[in-house]
């Protein structure tokens, strides 16, 4: 913005014109003989291209009505901190406070969905938002970035400050939030069981396998209802020749992704195999678990399988001459198999899968 001052009458120039200094003005004196100084037309018509420039850069068409302009450009320029994302006009809103109209608005807002609320001299401007604008909840310590996609007020993709968790075998309902339109679910199925004993069985138990890993962005419509089920956790195998241990259960989001269980771990004179892992499906990411470790099919008096690592970490152990296999860890992992034949044993239980909702 150029610096205009005064037009001095006794040189007939504009002073400070062009210059990066403050413009001198002079005020006239009559008791001393000063001579002051007129505003000279730039004084008035370049600080008004400036602001109107303004205004045409915020996409505003300049109007000699409306006051507020100034004030809605700034806004419109910046990412805008606002106190509320809500329907109503709070009860008490200070001078300068922003917020953000959600559908449908009522009262003072009504009308005026997804627009920007500004409380200026005692009532509130709307402000339209344009696709691309910005803006940023900063209330009760919560920083929450948004963007405007055309449409509606969205969360800017690839933030994530919020995580739902379901951890427990199962079927749930994850209900999208108002300001969520891109969701990063990462699942896991369910872990198998270990493969157990018997007495008089000669052989040793092989471990379940983990879970098969899935992740990827989902595109979801806010307010939507997806249905989440969580693989459960396989039972371990009884001490029966040929038997074979509970399998895991698949873990999915919505028809978007899912994640097969691990199959169970076997025991007999024929196989003490330990199970096939899980696979994820759907995702950008989609990741086998692990194989149950082998158990040993001539041998009561060996080791049995370790449970399969799932992604998120690692399975139950084989039991020991005393004491019992161990069930999965982490989500998703499997159970170990047994090695002792003194006693009739279980195999270790698979762990339950698991589904993170990041959005």
């Amino acid at each position: 913005m150029d610096i205009v001052g005064g037009f001095d009458t006794a040189t007939k120039a504009v002073k400070g014109y062009g210059t990066a200094r403050e413009a001198d003005w002079i005020n006239a004196n009559p008791d001393t003989g000063q001579t002051g100084v007129y505003p000279p037309a730039e004084a008035f018509a370049h600080p008004m291209k400036e602001l109107v420039a303004i205004e045409r850069a915020a996409g505003l068409v300049p109007s000699h009505t409306d006051l507020s302009q100034l004030a809605q450009s700034v806004l419109r320029l910046a990412n805008i901190p606002v106190k509320g994302w809500q329907s109503s006009p709070p009860g008490s809103p200070t001078e300068g406070d922003i917020y953000i109209v959600k559908p449908s608005g009522s009262g003072a807002w009504a009308g005026h969905d997804h627009a920007i609320a500004l409380y200026l001299d005692e009532a509130w401007v709307f402000v339209p938002p344009r696709a691309g604008e910005l803006a940023t909840f900063v209330d009760s310590g919560a920083y929450t970035p948004l963007y405007f996609t055309g449409t509606a007020w969205a969360r800017v993709p690839g933030v994530q400050t919020r995580i739902q968790s379901y951890t427990v075998g199962g079927s749930y309902t994850f209900t999208v939030p108002d300001d969520t339109t891109r969701v990063f679910p990462k699942l896991v199925g369910g872990g198998a069981g270990g493969a157990g004993s018997a007495p008089g069985l000669n052989a040793a138990g092989g471990g379940g396998g983990s879970g098969g890993y899935t992740e990827g962005w989902i595109d979801v419509t806010p307010g939507a209802d997806i249905t989440v089920i969580v693989g459960e956790g396989g039972i371990g195998g009884e001490g029966v020749d040929g038997w074979v241990a509970f399998g895991g259960g698949t873990t999915s989001f919505g028809p978007w992704l899912s994640a097969t269980g691990g199959s169970g771990g076997r025991v007999g004179s024929a196989s003490s195999a330990g199970g096939a892992p899980g696979l994820g499906a759907g995702g950008q990411l989609n990741l086998y678990g692990s194989p149950g470790g082998d158990g040993n099919n001539q041998s009561s008096l060996t080791p049995g399988g370790y449970g399969g690592a799932s992604f998120f970490g690692g399975g139950g152990r084989t039991a020991t001459s005393t004491d019992p296999a161990v069930n999965g860890l982490a989500p998703g992992s499997g159970g170990g198999g047994i090695w002792a034949a003194a006693t009739a044993q279980d195999g270790g239980r698979g762990q339950d899968g698991a589904l993170y909702v990041l959005y």
